[in-house]
């Protein structure tokens, strides 16, 4: 999330940090702004210096409705079951 102009952070329920990018290797694939990602690298001075950034490993859609059923993650009607 970009909180301040220019500057990124990671976030969770908890808090948030500060990320340097200035020598981030990208896996390949699309970041937009609030998606879920990995983030290799060490934490200095209220800061994390981002080596790698990718996404997490893909699962089969299978996998995913044995363990959550029907949920709608996006919201409206479904039409998957």
């Amino acid at each position: 999330t970009q909180l301040k102009e220019g500057k990124y952070y990671l976030e969770d329920p908890s808090g948030t940090v500060q990320l340097d990018l200035s020598k981030a290797l990208f896996h390949n694939g699309l970041y937009t702004e609030s998606c879920f990602v990995l983030a290799e690298g060490w934490y200095e001075d209220s800061v994390f210096h981002v080596n790698g950034f990718g996404f997490p490993p893909t699962e089969p859609s299978s996998a995913t409705r044995a363990y959550y059923g029907d949920v709608n993650f996006f919201g409206g009607p479904s039409t998957t079951s």
